[in-house]
């Protein structure tokens, strides 16, 4: 249901108790903003479904409404798809493509 970015943005909305910003959710899920902001756009027609509203409200956002509908293995990210960095991926890609 929710991309890996998507679970990685409410993994952070949901361990923190407090609103955050962008630029804390960047920093968090080492996501670019500019990434984060069309990531966020998606995560909320996902969460629709769900009878959950993602909130923004002074550059700030954070989960409400029916958050324990939330199953928890809906949004476990698993370490292995964060192994590589992006970088290392693309050397990956890269040294497989010219074989």
């Amino acid at each position: 249901m929710f991309n890996e970015r998507e679970k990685l943005i409410l993994q952070v909305l949901l361990k923190n108790n407090e609103q955050l910003s962008i630029k804390e959710i960047a920093k968090a899920t080492k996501i670019k903003e500019r990434t984060l902001y069309r990531e966020i756009k998606n995560l909320e027609s996902s969460l629709q479904a769900l009878d959950i509203d993602l909130i923004k409200e002074k550059s700030k956002y954070y989960l409400s409404g029916n958050i324990e509908s939330l199953d928890s293995a809906q949004f476990e990210t698993s370490f292995e798809d964060y192994a590589y960095s992006a970088e290392t991926r693309l050397n990956l890609i890269l040294c497989f493509y010219n074989f």
